[in-house]
Formats: C-alpha cells, structure tokens, sequence
C-alpha cells in the first residue's frame, strides 16, 4: 500500500490491549504492529548523471607585432623599394593555432579599404607578414592607426603612432606582450631587436634586426655579403636614436 495516514492503525478505546502495571487498560498499540499495512516506500529519486563538458581547446591570442609605415627599402624582394614594401606582421602568442580566414587587417577609419586574409593558419609562437603589395592598405607616414578584426568584425588588436621616420617600423620586442616599442629596425618574420655583444676584431653573423652595441670615438663596421650590397643603419645612443648612417659592403667570394 502506499506510505499514507491510512496506513496506520489508532486505538480508539473500543478495544484493548493489556494492561498496564497499575491495572490500567492500555489503549496503545503496546507490543502490536503499528501499521496495518506495510506501506511500501517511496524510492527516492536516482540522481540523473550528468555528463562533463567537454573542454574546448585554447584559443590563441593573435597581436600585431609589427608594422612598418615609410619604408626606404626592398622589403619584400620584389627589386623595387617602393609603397609595397610597408608591411604589417602578426604574431600568435596563444598556446593554440589560430584560423585567420576571413580577417581583417585595416589602417584608420576613412583610410585604405579592409583587406581579408585568405586562407592561413598561425601555429603558437608563429608570425605571418602582409605586404601593402598584397594588401593595398597604405599606411599615413604621418598619423595612422593598425588595426586587426575577426570575420564578425570584432576589434582584436588596433595600434596609433604618429610621425614615421624612414625605414623605422614600430615593434613588440621578443614578441611578448609589452607595449609597441619604437623605433626597431624592420624585421618582417624575424626576431625583434636582437642584442648582440661584439668585440674588436672579432666577426659575428648577425641577422636582420640585430642590435650590436660599439663604443669609442671612431667606430668601423665591416660587413661580408654574397653580393654588393649598401643601404643605411639606423644609429642608436642608448634608447634613443639619433641619426642614420650609410654602408657599403663589399662582395667577399
């Protein structure tokens, strides 16, 4: 039967039980069942289990690593230095690769028109690099803002700057997660600003984007390259840049 007042039995007087030890007539339900039935128990409920979410895998955190607004130089090997050679590069500092189709890479408002990047995958720790060859985004040597979108048009990333000097481009040093850092010497797909020690006399192989610290009233730089080769340097004092110097190298076989 189910668990209910029905269930249970009362004495109502009528009919006894025994008696008590003073001789009372016991009107209880002394040593008799209590229920007249044996109700059957409500099962409680089986929790009902319930399964984990499955975990989604990380996403990475796309930035814009560098840009460069006024180049003085061939950058992207074409054999013309030219407007084409501005260049915005994008670096994945997330521990997940990132799908990029469909982005949009874009200058200030009012500027050039978005360019959406085609099909490119960014692994962690991976840069890719646009030229303004590709992307027709034409950068203001004077004020101007980089900006990156998701397809829905969500602002990832977006950095101003002010007055470009030639061939200076605006950088996230080592990649992290600083601030834009400038002045850097341009290195589209390289490491930023490497540092390397140097002494007199002694020959060091040196990538583009190295910084190499001399001292002393006159300083000479001789380079070997497969072909000749000249351009210019930017000129650093500590921090602070304070000129451009010219070079030369001479083609060693």
């Amino acid at each position: 039967a189910p668990d209910s007042d029905a269930a249970w039995g009362t004495n109502t007087g009528f009919l006894t039980h025994g008696h008590d030890a003073h001789g009372n007539p016991l009107r209880g339900t002394a040593k008799w069942t209590n229920s007249v039935n044996f109700p059957t128990p409500t099962p409680s409920p089986t929790p009902t289990p319930t399964t984990p979410p499955t975990p989604r895998p990380p996403k990475g955190q796309v930035r814009i690593s560098e840009f460069l607004p006024r180049p003085h130089y061939d950058w992207n090997g074409d054999g013309h230095a030219d407007n084409g050679d501005e260049f915005i590069e994008l670096v994945n500092l997330g521990p997940g690769a990132v799908d990029l189709d469909n982005w949009l890479l874009d200058d200030g408002e009012g500027g050039s028109k978005p360019y959406e990047i085609p099909e490119t995958g960014l692994l962690p720790g991976h840069v890719v690099v646009f030229f303004a060859s590709q992307t027709h985004i034409r950068l203001n040597d004077g004020r101007d803002t980089v900006r990156l979108f998701t397809p829905d048009g969500r602002l990832v990333d977006a950095v101003s700057y002010r007055a470009a000097a030639w061939n200076l481009s605006w950088c996230r040093p080592d990649w992290g997660w600083g601030g834009i850092t400038y002045p850097c010497w341009p290195t589209p797909g390289g490491a930023k600003n490497v540092r390397y020690d140097v002494a007199a006399g002694r020959p060091i192989s040196a990538p583009a984007g190295a910084r190499i610290p001399v001292s002393g009233q006159g300083v000479h730089l001789a380079g070997e390259s497969p072909q000749p080769r000249s351009g210019e340097l930017p000129l650093w004092a500590g921090r602070l840049p304070f000129g451009i110097g010219r070079f030369r190298w001479v083609w060693v076989r």
